[in-house]
């Protein structure tokens, strides 16, 4: 896994700090984009409310943008958090949507004052949540299966 360079960390920093006044409002849009290009992840959250999604994602891209140069920092909870998102049923598969969706709605949140670059940056950041919170899943699920197998 390749962290962000300098560069691309001022890249995710200052786009971030565009939407951190509307975060909620952001992610919301982002929920919006993302079920409506794929339903189906709506049911894996089925039981939370829209607003508990919002504050719940808001908390993991703050959490992530503010470590950004410290990625140890960050990598015991986002394993957590793939491996709480593993008990609702996420595949991996699931994580480039997720991923897609989110830099779509940061495209048309930051315009125009988005490039390739940001994408490139913010793609490289996501990229490396999702390893993280998909070895958090990989360990949950083995051990489920182990202590299920004995």
């Amino acid at each position: 896994m390749t962290e962000a360079t300098a560069a691309e960390i001022e890249l995710v920093e200052t786009s971030f700090a565009r939407i951190e006044p509307n975060l909620v409002y952001f992610t919301g849009s982002f929920y919006e984009r993302l079920f409506e290009t794929t339903p189906e992840l709506a049911a894996l959250s089925a039981d939370a409310t829209m607003f508990t999604r919002t504050q719940k994602i808001a908390s993991a891209l703050s959490l992530t943008v503010d470590h950004l140069s410290r990625t140890e920092a960050t990598a015991l909870a986002l394993r957590d958090l793939g491996a709480l998102h593993w008990r609702t049923g996420t595949q991996d598969w699931h994580y480039p949507l997720v991923r897609a969706a989110l830099i779509e709605t940061l495209a048309a949140w930051c315009a125009p004052n988005w490039s390739s670059e940001h994408e490139r940056a913010w793609g490289k950041v996501l990229s490396e949540v999702s390893a993280r919170m998909i070895e958090g899943a990989h360990h949950a699920g083995s051990g489920r299966r182990q202590a299920g197998g004995s």
